[in-house]
């Protein structure tokens, strides 16, 4: 059965074969023919510092709830597989054991959350033809970048401190002394987790990883078909999200957990928004974020892996925290975002990193004044065998 995203202003899905009735490749004309700056990951082709291409325009597609089920049990496209990827949780995340997430949260780290792999993420594989790495073609939607790991640990391990934050000891029962306070944008992505009514934006989400780990963990919490929530898609190309990031977030979310046989409740609604960022981008992510949750909601925006080029790092900046700012405006909160990243970029047309957003965030005005980000580093790994990695998590202060 073939994956069934359509693209194209919801013109609905594609030719059976793929979801473009074509070979997946970024270049291949319509819908596929991305072309612009990506946040999906760091091109480390020698071809990543030639001129950008035209900005490619904004195209979306919804995928309805009543589809979840079909496309999540659907085999994996020729030549490609489906893996698990744990979910280590943070040492300042306090113990999940006889919690209310607790069963989910032990699905997530023992059994992880199910993604599928193009065949340039497994062990030496060779990209598919027209997926050559290229600045502003296609700059890594199907890898699966080491941060977007640290990202989802740190989504877990505040949300399972958000469950806390209620309990009697309120915040220091959620973890370490003054992380989870009132004010702090560690306490923000705590009770945005915890809320009945969540939209998750990820920008530039190649495999789309943390939004699924956040799916799956709240698919499976006690509850959960009370609950809306929404997610949507970005990236660069089109055959990122149909081919990977959407059928990834499908399947996390309706696997059954180990033992049971029933599939937990799907989101209300997954939107896939392909194309270059700039203000058409952050419009149209805006208008997918707020749309359904007027009446309120959380919002968590996130990204992985997309500040590695400096140049891109201030701009990209202001349209993550602008999201916050258009969220709150719209009656969502909390609005909370989450950046993960490697410190430093090294290698020609590169730089930025998470110290370049983190002095960014820090500088950020809101077009409407008042509010100021409140910024919190989440989580450092220094294994001292590649680069330092950070995930900034930032709020806006009331």
């Amino acid at each position: 059965m073939a994956f069934s995203f359509g693209f194209g202003g919801d013109s609905g899905a594609a030719a059976a074969g793929s979801p473009f009735g074509a070979e997946p490749s970024p270049f291949g004309g319509g819908a596929a023919a991305a072309t612009s700056q990506s946040g999906s990951g760091p091109a480390t082709s020698p071809d990543h510092a030639e001129a950008e291409c035209a900005p490619a325009p904004v195209e979306s597609a919804t995928l309805p709830e009543g589809q979840w089920r079909a496309d999540a049990a659907a085999a994996p496209p020729a030549g490609w597989a489906r893996s698990f990827c744990a979910v280590e949780l943070p040492p300042w995340c306090p113990s999940a054991t006889g919690a209310p997430l607790g069963a989910a949260v032990t699905d997530l780290a023992s059994r992880g959350v199910p993604v599928l792999y193009a065949p340039d993420a497994s062990a030496g594989g060779a990209l598919p033809p027209g997926w050559a790495v290229s600045k502003g073609q296609y700059e890594g939607g199907l890898v699966q970048w080491e941060c977007a790991g640290d990202a989802a640990a740190v989504i877990v391990g505040a949300a399972v401190a958000g469950s806390a934050l209620s309990g009697p000891g309120g915040a220091d029962e959620a973890g370490p002394k003054g992380l989870f306070a009132a004010g702090t944008a560690g306490a923000a992505l705590g009770r945005a987790m915890a809320t009945s009514r969540l939209t998750i934006v990820e920008v530039g989400c190649g495999t789309a990883l943390p939004t699924a780990a956040a799916l799956r963990l709240r698919a499976l919490a006690p509850g959960s078909a009370d609950q809306c929530t929404r997610a949507v898609l970005q990236d660069l190309n089109a055959p990122a999200l149909s081919l990977k990031a959407g059928p990834s977030v499908a399947h996390a979310a309706e696997l059954p957990q180990a033992g049971a046989a029933a599939a937990p409740a799907a989101p209300k609604e997954v939107r896939l928004l392909s194309g270059s960022w700039g203000a058409a981008m952050d419009d149209a992510l805006a208008d997918a974020a707020v749309a359904g949750c007027r009446d309120g909601g959380a919002l968590v925006v996130v990204a992985s892996e997309t500040v590695y080029r400096a140049e891109a790092v201030a701009a990209h900046t202001a349209s993550l925290l602008g999201l916050l700012e258009r969220g709150r405006a719209a009656g969502m909160g909390p609005c909370v975002c989450v950046v993960a990243a490697k410190r430093f970029y090294f290698g020609s047309g590169l730089g930025g990193g998470t110290r370049a957003f983190a002095e960014a965030a820090e500088a950020w005005t809101p077009a409407g004044g008042g509010s100021r980000p409140v910024l919190w580093r989440a989580l450092s790994v220094d294994d001292g065998k590649s680069n330092v990695r950070d995930v900034w998590v930032v709020s806006l202060s009331d």
